[in-house]
């Protein structure tokens, strides 16, 4: 049987900053490890900097393009970086980009 990939796509934006998400399950051959995967693009007519709120869930993010600058809660200063894990934390994250940003993330399956 040949398994058909559910995607979610999801866009949204302002006069200045536009994104898309695809989101998905993970094929059954990766069941346990793998729970879901998504791709987010986002543009902006300048640099963004946010704060990002901890989750439930752990996630792994992998920058493809120009570097993410991040601060976890406790860290002191930004630092660079291609790729990052999210995880419940203390307390918000700071993120800044310099307007263009494809990531991708993965969370891990149920039983991790």
């Amino acid at each position: 049987m040949e398994f058909v990939r559910q995607v979610t796509v999801r866009r949204g934006g302002s006069p200045t900053t536009r994104w898309t998400a695809a989101l998905g399950a993970a094929a059954p051959a990766l069941a346990g490890l793998v729970g879901g995967y998504g791709e987010f693009v986002e543009w902006s007519a300048s640099p963004v900097r946010r704060r990002e709120v901890p989750g439930p869930a752990t996630v792994l993010v992998v920058e493809l393009a120009e570097p993410l600058h991040a601060r976890g809660a406790v860290d002191r200063e930004l630092v660079v970086v291609h790729a990052f894990v999210g995880a419940p934390g203390r307390g918000p994250a700071l993120t800044w980009h310099g307007g263009r940003l494809p990531a991708d993330r993965v969370a891990p399956g149920a039983e991790h």
